[in-house]
């Protein structure tokens, strides 16, 4: 039933069956995709999600361990969400704990991305991969603290991962071809993160 709603709201959000990449002029005139700018662009006018917003950040700064959180948005990017990163450096590996909340439903997802770094200078030595073992053992109460605030101070739920990877084949949106675009990228990021 879920799969069904979300997918419906999908499509009042993305055209059927233009491809955004070679059909572009015919893609940013259609209503769906004027529908998507406007959420984006109005989400960050509303005084309801200010609030929320707000109330966010207090919840973070008021725990040591997530405090150093920070906003990492790219809404100028047509992401779907406000993503949040907090950076933990181990010995030459980067752990990034990393937060979408969608703009478009009320869902959000947390998850942990591993990669190995050289320290001085900085650069990265592998690119960074999802950990779900860390995510479940090591990171697992900072993961779940992250979730308390999120749905304390949003009222949203954790976005059902299984559901996330289901592909919608006839959507393209930026870079993303079709047979590609999954409801994660519905609702998130481009970049498939699950």
């Amino acid at each position: 039933m879920i799969e069904t709603i979300l997918k419906n709201i999908a499509y009042t959000y993305y055209p059927k069956e233009i491809d955004a990449m070679t059909e572009k002029e015919d893609y940013v005139m259609t209503v769906e995709f004027n529908r998507l700018l406007d959420t984006i662009n109005d989400i960050q006018k509303n005084e309801g999600f200010q609030k929320s917003y707000d109330s966010l950040i207090i919840g973070f700064n008021s725990h040591n361990s997530v405090k150093n959180i920070k906003d990492v948005s790219v809404l100028d990017w047509l992401d779907r969400c406000i993503s949040f990163e907090l950076d933990i450096v181990q010995g030459n590996e980067l752990i990034k704990i990393c937060l979408n909340i969608s703009l478009i439903v009320p869902y959000y997802i947390v998850y942990l991305l591993k990669n190995d770094i050289e320290v001085n200078p900085y650069k990265w030595l592998t690119l960074p991969k999802r950990d779900r073992e860390l995510e479940a053992s090591e990171y697992g109460e900072l993961i779940t603290q992250i979730s308390s605030i999120v749905e304390k101070n949003t009222h949203y739920n954790k976005f059902p991962e299984s559901i996330g990877k289901i592909i919608l084949p006839d959507i393209s949106f930026g870079e993303v071809v079709f047979g590609d675009f999954s409801l994660y990228n519905a609702f998130f990021l481009d970049e498939n993160k699950l």
